[in-house]
């Protein structure tokens, strides 16, 4: 609107401006562009920043200090309910410009034979399974508005791998699933999530998984 709209006013009235009123010279119009440019410079002394009731609850844009995430973790185990945390932790990296890290847990023993009990943590088993994991993860986050991003794959407990990388700064934020990283279906919140959520100091937000995860990202 504040482009297009003048460029059409000028198309339509500036050839009659420039032969009539301006002699049909190129130095009085270039003149005439420079004068409304400064119009255009001094009107913006009159262009206030949004006042605080207007501004994003996320993202401030007041005249006050904005305090934004600094580090965004998030925790993935290369399924796809896992992949919907890795979206959501992309959307909010790129609205704080924030600094991402992929974390990936494993079990370095051998994979267990037959089903895990009802209820029980999946987990993943191998260096190459964290592994492609992590590079599964990290297609999801390849984008212009994302810049900063780092992976670590960590031999042990997923909630220590997540802790650990978040560290105490408050600027933090873990993401994950509420079924990711291995949550039985039914439950309403994994064991991984909410262990996290009980001991985490920075803030934590849980991605609610659709039942219809697998579909969408196959």
């Amino acid at each position: 609107m504040m482009i297009v709209v003048p460029m059409l006013v000028e198309t339509v009235t500036f050839g009659w401006i420039f032969k009539h009123l301006l002699g049909g010279k190129a130095t009085s119009a270039m003149l005439v562009a420079g004068v409304l440019l400064a119009l255009a410079a001094v009107s913006m002394l009159w262009v206030n920043p949004p006042h605080t009731s207007e501004e994003s609850d996320f993202m401030p844009l007041g005249r006050h200090h904005i305090s934004v995430y600094r580090n965004v973790v998030v925790g993935t185990d290369g399924t796809d309910a896992s992949m919907y945390a890795v979206d959501r932790a992309h959307a909010v990296a790129a609205e704080a410009d924030a600094h991402v890290m992929v974390v990936s847990a494993y079990n370095p023993g051998p994979q267990p034979t037959g089903e895990a009990p009802g209820g029980a943590r999946r987990e993943i088993y191998g260096k190459e399974a964290a592994l492609n994991a992590l590079q599964r993860a990290v297609k999801h986050l390849n984008s212009d508005r994302v810049h900063n991003i780092s992976t670590r794959m960590v031999s042990g407990d997923p909630v220590e791998a997540l802790l650990d990388a978040a560290g105490p700064d408050h600027q933090s934020l873990i993401v994950v699933g509420n079924r990711g990283l291995g949550a039985a279906e039914g439950h309403e919140l994994g064991s991984v999530p909410s262990e996290v959520v009980h001991r985490s100091t920075s803030d934590v937000l849980i991605v609610q998984v659709p039942e219809n995860a697998e579909s969408e990202y196959t």
